[in-house]
């Protein structure tokens, strides 16, 4: 929704803005950054040191190009000014498989697929791309505690209906979707799955929408990202 208009532009089949309706968001789950346990940084700022001491030393992987943890590379390089090179993968499980075997050195994922890795320590987390820590990872700082702010990285859920929809449907639907978030088995569920439900409405979900559209717009713009 907010990333394909840049990657796409004309070629997409529907406008975000104009064609879809926000209700509300339903969860939200940070991506956590992850080091190879080879890599001599034990912290982001750290990470920023010897990347910038070794210009082009380090891989990052992603599960291709366009991917949400494409881009979290990409608003790194750009925010901690260090130059790493991208390795895309056909999908998540093949990046974090290199991950493991040493091949690549650094990867954003979710949390859920990586927490055994991290709690072995064949993996080492650094710093969590969301707002809060997570309480997957205890002791784990958020970028922005970590001195990176704005490389925030979160994949949100939301509940869309088709633009024109009327007022009172729309709020129907979020006063129907905040019941069901409050339900404890549903909040069980999204925990499980390393997501946390969330309350906002659907004012918030269009500014959210704005500003996501408007972040990787610049994220794409700047590091030249193509669809081929």
């Amino acid at each position: 929704m907010t990333v394909n208009p840049a990657l796409y532009g004309s070629k997409m089949p529907f406008d975000t803005r104009k064609d879809l309706a926000m209700v509300g968001v339903i969860a939200s789950s940070p991506n956590v950054l992850l080091v190879h346990p080879s890599v001599p940084a034990r912290s982001l700022q750290e990470l920023v040191a010897y990347a910038r001491a070794h210009p082009g030393g380090l891989n990052f992987a992603s599960s291709g190009v366009g991917s949400t943890n494409h881009l979290a590379g990409e608003l790194f390089k750009s925010l901690a000014q260090v130059e790493i090179v991208h390795v895309p993968y056909k999908g998540n499980q093949d990046a974090l498989t290199d991950l493991l075997a040493q091949r690549v050195q650094i990867l954003f994922s979710g949390v859920p697929p990586v927490l055994s890795f991290i709690k072995s320590g064949q993996l080492r987390a650094l710093a969590v791309a969301g707002p809060e820590p997570s309480p997957a990872l205890p002791g784990v700082p958020t970028v922005a505690q970590a001195g990176l702010p704005g490389a925030e990285v979160v994949a949100w859920y939301g509940l869309i209906a088709p633009a024109g929809t009327p007022r009172p449907v729309i709020e129907r639907l979020n006063a129907e979707l905040r019941k069901a978030l409050a339900l404890p088995e549903v909040r069980a569920q999204l925990a499980s799955a390393g997501a946390d439900p969330s309350n906002d409405g659907p004012e918030a979900f269009s500014r959210l929408v704005d500003t996501e559209l408007q972040r990787w717009q610049r994220v794409i713009t700047h590091a030249n990202i193509r669809m081929e």
